[in-house]
Formats: structure tokens, C-alpha cells, sequence
């Protein structure tokens, strides 16, 4: 669930959608989910906050992806083109 929804504001779907992305990229990359809380409103408060931990291990190209992808701004979150060329995918 993208900041914008956990806080409940009005969103626009294409961002959120790379949130999403992200989520589901970081959770591939590393094994486990990039946000963590004993109740859904403390899981609320680090979404929203959007303290970000990437472990060491993993890319600097895919730290920087993943942190746009994960951004608590919706206008800082790449379009799906941008994520498509940074990972190569050609259209």
C-alpha cells in the first residue's frame, strides 16, 4: 500500500502502480517485505514515513531503482518507461 493510500489522500493510479513495482522488486531482491509492524497502524506510520532500509548486498543501480520506486513523493516515483529502461527492457 503506496503513502498516499495508507494516509488516505487522493492518488493517481500510475504512481502507486510503480509503488507497488517497487515493493514487489525490493521483496525479490532481498527475501523479505521492505516495511514491517506489529499492527497495521505502526506498518501505516514506516510506510508514510518511508524510512528505507537496503541491505548492502544488494546493487547500487538497484538501491537507487528501488529507492525512486519506493519514493514517499508520487511526483519522485519513475513513470513505467523509466523503470523499463533502467532494468533494459526494450519496446
Amino acid at each position: 500500500m503506496s503513502p498516499e493510500i495508507a494516509a488516505r489522500k487522493e492518488y493517481y493510479g500510475p504512481p502507486t502502480d510503480i509503488w507497488s513495482l517497487g515493493v514487489l522488486l525490493y521483496t525479490m531482491i532481498c527475501g523479505y517485505f521492505p516495511f514491517k509492524g506489529f499492527t497495521e497502524s505502526e506498518l501505516y506510520r514506516k510506510i508514510i514515513a518511508g524510512g528505507l532500509n537496503i541491505p548492502n548486498s544488494v546493487s547500487e543501480n538497484a538501491k537507487l531503482l528501488i529507492r525512486r520506486m519506493l519514493s514517499s513523493d508520487p511526483l519522485k516515483r519513475p513513470s513505467a518507461s523509466e523503470v523499463f529502461h533502467k532494468i533494459g527492457v526494450k519496446r
